[in-house]
């Protein structure tokens, strides 16, 4: 298969990802990260079979149009030539890139597995230390890998380029992303407390957090403070004021380590590991581990965060990434 004409001029970008309490926020929230990175530039429109209410209207806020889709093929039909169609998400198979491809439009897919082969014009995955020939990929494939392409929105970016340096782990904070299904912050949270040095805990529980019976008792300390329903500008705000962030190597863990915070971090998922291995070699935080397997968290001190390594964000993947699409839609 060949690589598209660099004659075709591409404005619309086309993003198909998902949501849900079971599949979590992950694909969308890095989409839409990615959308800012592209919107000064192209017109971005969403197309998703599950979305919360809650998240798309944080989408449509922002004037990206939310189209609902019933299968893969009423999001095949909907493009045209000239369009940047986006794919992030686990179910995606060859076939759908297949039919994509068909249409002649720029493919890119958003990837953290590498378990398959790639049709696609741009695979990006900011997962840190990955080479080019761990990927499937077609010779005109061109990659964007590590952490010089993190899909942070404009807020975290420009954060990563003003960072403070943190000299204690007063204020820590506890974030597992939008759903939490495994009730982990509960299990860090009954840890951490042990911790004498702490002053104060956040906990931050995402829209479809379903475990308010199991956690509420360990609320019920004057330290710990709940927060739900964060925007972006209210959780980076947050990040700013916390000492230690307790996060999966997720995408959140890209937005604390931009945000300047010292990190303790783990994974709990598969998908989480390239991300976990990759930053734990450039020592960006405390390794925790499997999160299923932590132990008690009363030891962890400032001395044994003293050594990370900071300014691993630098802030410029969004420049990169719209410099990148840019000379590729051209």
């Amino acid at each position: 298969m060949e690589a598209l004409s660099d004659s075709i001029s591409l404005r619309n970008v086309c993003i198909r990802a998902d949501a849900s309490p079971e599949i979590g926020m992950g694909h969308v929230m890095r989409c839409l990260a990615l959308a800012d990175m592209l919107k000064s530039t192209f017109r971005i429109s969403f197309y998703c079979k599950e979305i919360p209410p809650g998240l798309r209207k944080q989408i449509e806020s922002k004037g990206f149009s939310v189209e609902q889709v019933a299968n893969e093929k009423a999001f095949v039909d909907s493009l045209e030539a000239k369009h940047i169609a986006v794919l992030d998400g686990y179910h995606f198979d060859l076939e759908l890139q297949r039919e994509i491809k068909k249409k002649e439009v720029l493919l890119i897919r958003i990837d953290d597995m590498m378990s398959e082969s790639f049709l696609a014009d741009l695979v990006i995955n900011h997962a840190p230390g990955l080479l080019h020939s761990e990927f499937k990929v077609q010779p005109y494939t061109r990659l964007a890998l590590g952490e010089k392409y993190a899909l942070l929105n404009s807020m975290f970016l420009e954060a990563a380029r003003h960072q403070l340096t943190k000299k204690s782990i007063d204020n820590v904070l506890i974030c597992f992303g939008g759903s939490d299904p495994r009730n982990l912050t509960e299990r860090v949270l009954k840890s951490i407390k042990y911790n004498s040095q702490v002053k104060r805990i956040r906990v931050v529980l995402g829209p479809g957090y379903a475990h308010h019976d199991t956690i509420g008792p360990e609320m019920q300390d004057e330290r710990v403070s709940e927060h739900r329903e964060l925007s972006s500008v209210e959780m980076l705000d947050l990040m700013k004021e916390t000492d230690l962030a307790i996060v999966p190597s997720s995408g959140i863990l890209y937005e604390v380590l931009a945000a300047g915070c010292l990190v303790a971090s783990g994974y709990y998922i598969d998908n989480q590991k390239a991300i976990y291995s990759g930053f734990l070699k450039n020592k960006a935080f405390y390794d925790l581990g499997d999160f299923s397997q932590m132990d008690v968290l009363k030891d962890l001190g400032l001395a044994e965060l003293q050594d990370l390594e900071a300014g691993l964000i630098d802030g410029k993947s969004g420049e990169r990434i719209l410099h990148l699409v840019e000379e590729m839609s051209s």
